[in-house]
């Protein structure tokens, strides 16, 4: 299929392609849209984050306030703490309230999304950037 067979100027001509609809690729695709970029995002599974969905009992547990480098297995300690110290949970929460969405925290620390936040026409569908998202 050749670009002009595309109707969606997005999936035509995007500006970045990303691999794999699992968190790290939708973060990925999210920020990329966030800053102007035409997102197109290609997922193999029948389901964008699977695992995400599945994860602390079916409830998205998407982060945990009690992050530390020591909790971490690495051939590079130090890997672990930089990145840590880059982007924190906090952080995290930061971006997804730019979004629309929020999370609570549980016990020791885990951090899920609230009931409803990600659930298009509740505030999320308004803010979050256009991607596209096809599977291959």
């Amino acid at each position: 299929m050749t670009n002009t067979e595309y109707t969606d100027p997005i999936l035509a001509a995007p500006d970045v392609l990303i691999l794999g609809a699992g968190p790290a690729g939708l973060l990925c695709a999210l920020t990329a849209a966030g800053r102007g970029r035409k997102v197109v995002v290609v997922e193999g599974a029948d389901t964008a984050a699977r695992k995400l969905r599945a994860s602390g009992g079916g409830r998205s547990n998407c982060t945990n306030t009690h992050l530390a480098p020591e909790s971490y297995l690495s051939a590079d300690p130090r890997f672990t703490a930089r990145a840590l110290a880059r982007f924190s949970s906090s952080d995290f929460q930061t971006l997804i309230s730019q979004w629309g969405l929020s999370a609570h925290e549980e016990e020791q620390g885990r951090m899920f999304l609230r009931s409803g936040s990600h659930s298009p026409g509740r505030g999320a569908g308004n803010r979050l950037p256009q991607v596209r998202c096809a599977q291959y």
